[in-house]
């Protein structure tokens, strides 16, 4: 009677073990079906989201084409206005051009070349130091020397290498020497 109730408690656990497994299989089978149901309906949601973003990677892409064609074209109409613009902005006007150690030679040309453009009347260039004169501007082109008067300050314009770069940003150079303002209404 012994024995049998030690098979009878083992035949008991081990029905509670295989019931147990049978459960947790089953339960892992209907959670697999689920599981594929909610990972199909993702990938579906991903792929439409993915169509979507392509379709607006092409539109966005033809429009930068398009505004870079603006832009090119925007740049050689400036290049091509700029004599006009600039032409007899600077007559009567006396400049004295400081240019810095940092600035090449290039640059240097450039902004000669605009001043001339301009019908300067008289320009002067130092490489160091401001000379005394009798001057409507001074410029600074490039890293600001110390060794000028205070009661220059008025007729002083700092110029960076890096606001000369633009055509437009030289019609404002040459503009803002003739001290006219140059007023931007922005397009909307």
């Amino acid at each position: 009677m012994v024995m049998d109730f030690k098979y009878h408690t083992i035949t008991v656990i081990v029905i509670f073990i295989s019931l147990a497994i049978g459960i947790l299989i089953g339960s892992s089978m209907v959670g697999d079906e689920l599981i594929i149901q909610k990972q199909q309906k993702l990938i579906s949601n991903l792929e439409g989201d993915f169509t979507s973003l392509r379709r607006e990677n092409v539109e966005f892409s033809s429009e930068i084409k398009g505004l870079k064609l603006r832009l090119e074209e925007n740049k050689e109409f400036q290049k091509m206005i700029l004599p006009v613009v600039v032409n007899n902005q600077l007559q009567n006007k006396n400049i004295l051009l400081v240019v810095g150690d940092n600035i090449s030679k290039e640059l240097k040309q450039k902004v000669v070349k605009i001043l001339e453009l301009a019908d300067v009347s008289s320009l002067k260039i130092s490489n160091h130091k401001m000379e005394a004169g009798d001057f409507d501007r001074l410029v600074f082109l490039g890293e600001r020397n110390n060794e000028f008067n205070a009661e220059y300050t008025e007729q002083i314009i700092n110029v960076k290498p890096e606001e000369l770069q633009l055509t437009s940003s030289l019609i404002r150079f040459v503009l803002q020497l003739a001290a006219k303002d140059l007023e931007c209404e922005q397009d909307e």
